[in-house]
């Protein structure tokens, strides 16, 4: 396929998903539209109901569900493939990206960098991440020596729920990591994201021409989530599902997933908060909260929700703070907020406009400056002394604002038990002689960022989510896309 079969901004695309290798569509249309001005970004059509049945029951036509190992350089092949041609690609994604999401164009050129740098890098990164095994356990049972191993083992699918914010980087991270651990691929995109996603799976369907072996393992599909995970939950396809959206849905996916056996990763809401002690400069203070709070428009799991600030230090970084704030202004023009710091753009829809906004407003708390809605704008919000028991301590807020308290660390290792999200903290001015460095006590925390922006996640970072979803422990893609079997090989030794 040539980049002239790629439909322009705002036509309809025909059949844009992949099912295991083919291309499919033929369902009801969507339609995306842009958080700037509404215009269509663009047209899908969904899966049909038989397309999404052979999604789910292909594998009941052949021996097994479980795939055999990629010949040897297969993978290698089709991700140099990928990454020649997402590169040659790279204008249409990071337009698709501005358009859809309402970041900024260097927003977008930083998710677009960093699919192509990981993607890159594929191959030492796999080479360096050893997957976990265990040296034989052995003992003695009945006077008989027992060996007992764990080995990996792959799930046989990964069906990945993509977040929103970052479709096509978290798309090819875990494209790219599940195929490396032997499992099958399905991807599913929010239909807010039908270009990008569309223009991905172009992109993997070219690729995987230079390898027959990893074109059959791959789907991209464009279908409504709930029915998908309420399908997938039910099919006899053994899988584990990677679930990256909003934490509300969580609950009802770990019922259904457990009464169709099926296996779950959680990933969902976020709510970061970040200690400024009191060796912090005033100036990275200043800075590390400013950015945390504003980059992709406050709109990420890891952006700054609040800080607590030590008493030395409060005056003069709320009055740094507020002088900041104050300077910010939004927009809902396409490509007004490039490199410039001043604008925010819109949030994804008015609904969320209008959480952020009650969940500012029912703190308690003193709104310094903006927190204003209208339509899907919220005005850059910086507030002051929430109570601890408000919403807006408890689970944040997806949105550019930020709230701040005075306190010592106590305090904050104390407030730190109302988060429901506890994904990741970040702590400020420490020193190498302090606890910190070793770890807080802080309960289900997956991430802590000692003098740095938590916000900012590189490519290689190993992730981890809910504690609750009862798989999601801290630790690298291949890892998590491994499962962990136990092989008692007592009749191999004798």
């Amino acid at each position: 396929m040539s980049d002239f079969d790629i439909p322009a901004h705002g036509e309809h695309w025909l059949q844009s998903s992949l099912i295991w290798g083919e291309s499919a569509g033929r369902g009801d249309s969507s339609d995306s539209h842009s958080p700037f001005d509404h215009s269509l970004v663009q047209r899908v059509s969904l899966l049909s109901d038989a397309e999404q049945y052979h999604l789910l029951y292909h594998h009941m036509q052949q021996a097994s569900p479980f795939e055999a190992p990629l010949v040897d350089g297969e993978l290698g092949a089709f991700a140099q493939a990928l990454y020649q041609r997402m590169r040659a690609m790279q204008s249409l994604f990071v337009e698709a990206c501005h358009f859809e999401t309402g970041f900024s164009h260097s927003d977008c050129e930083e998710l677009q960098c960093g699919t192509l740098d990981y993607i890159e890098g594929f191959a030492e990164y796999l080479q360096a991440t050893n997957t976990p095994s265990s040296a034989p356990q052995k003992y003695f049972d009945a006077g008989r020596e027992r060996h007992i191993e764990l080995k990996p083992q792959p799930w046989g699918a990964i069906a990945i729920v993509l977040p929103q914010n970052a479709a096509v980087l978290v798309g090819v991270v875990a494209l790219l990591n599940a195929l490396a651990t032997g499992n099958r691929v399905i991807l599913r995109p929010p239909l807010q994201c039908a270009r990008s996603s569309a223009l991905l799976a172009h992109a993997i369907g070219v690729a995987a021409l230079t390898a027959p072996s990893v074109q059959s393992r791959i789907s991209v599909v464009m279908t409504r989530a709930r029915s998908f995970l309420q399908q997938l939950c039910q099919a006899p396809l053994p899988a584990l599902i990677h679930y990256m959206g909003s934490s509300d849905h969580v609950p009802s996916l770990l019922a259904d997933a457990w009464a169709g056996g099926k296996n779950v990763i959680a990933d969902g809401s976020g709510n970061t908060w970040v200690w400024v002690g009191p060796q912090t400069r005033l100036d990275d203070a200043v800075s590390v909260l400013c950015s945390g709070a504003l980059r992709y428009n406050g709109q990420t799991c890891t952006s700054i929700n609040g800080a607590i600030i030590h008493p030395d230090l409060y005056d003069n970084v709320r009055e740094r703070l507020l002088a900041h704030w104050q300077t910010l202004r939004t927009s809902t023009s396409p490509g007004a907020a490039s490199p410039d710091t001043t604008i925010c753009g819109p949030l994804f829809d008015e609904k969320q406009a209008a959480w952020c906004r009650e969940q500012l407003e029912n703190s308690g708390g003193t709104l310094l400056c903006g927190g204003g809605q209208q339509g899907n704008l919220l005005a850059p919000a910086l507030l002051e002394h929430p109570r601890r028991e408000s919403s807006l301590v408890s689970d944040g807020v997806f949105g550019p604002a930020l709230w701040i308290t005075r306190g010592d660390a106590d305090l904050f290792k104390t407030w730190w038990m109302s988060n429901r999200y506890p994904l990741c903290a970040g702590v400020l001015g420490a020193t190498s002689q302090d606890d910190v460095v070793a770890m807080w006590p802080l309960n289900n925390l997956a991430r802590l960022v000692v003098n740095g922006d938590p916000s900012v996640e590189h490519i290689y970072e190993p992730w981890g989510g809910y504690a609750a979803s009862g798989f999601n422990l801290v630790s690298a893609w291949l890892h998590k896309y491994s499962r962990t079997v136990s092989i008692d090989t007592l009749a191999l030794s004798e």
